[in-house]
């Protein structure tokens, strides 16, 4: 319960900026509005995925180091083979799902970003 309540408050707080600006560059736009409104869209969208796992994620799930082993050797070697930066490998707990997890390697600095899934690997 405590999960939803702060999935509420995010969700309203988000969405009623973000509506609230949709509203301007509605208005604003005249009779080719829906251009820019896709654009603004497509600009909030991006923000949203690069704000993700900083600052929305840790509100409800808990983010650890992956420890040093096979697993992170691993993922790292896969990660170097398509030339993605490893610069914070962390394992992702998700209490409300029990026991899953999932690693993740969180956006570098543009251009790039991956998730990697920590069953796939060892599995792999």
């Amino acid at each position: 319960m405590k999960d939803k309540a702060k999935a509420f408050v995010v969700n309203l707080a988000l969405m009623t900026v973000i509506t609230g600006l949709l509203l301007r560059v509605i208005a604003w736009g005249g009779e080719t509005f829906f251009i820019y409104a896709w654009f603004f869209v497509f600009l909030v969208s991006l923000a949203l995925f690069a704000l993700y796992h900083d600052f929305i994620a840790p509100l409800f799930d808990t983010f650890i180091p992956l420890p040093a082993g096979d697993l992170r050797n691993m993922i790292e070697a896969l990660a170097a083979q398509v030339s993605i930066p490893c610069l914070k490998l962390t394992n992702r707990s998700l209490p409300s799902l029990g026991s899953s997890h999932t690693g993740y390697l969180p956006p570098p600095p543009p251009p790039c970003a991956a998730e990697v899934s920590v069953e796939a690997a060892v599995c792999d």
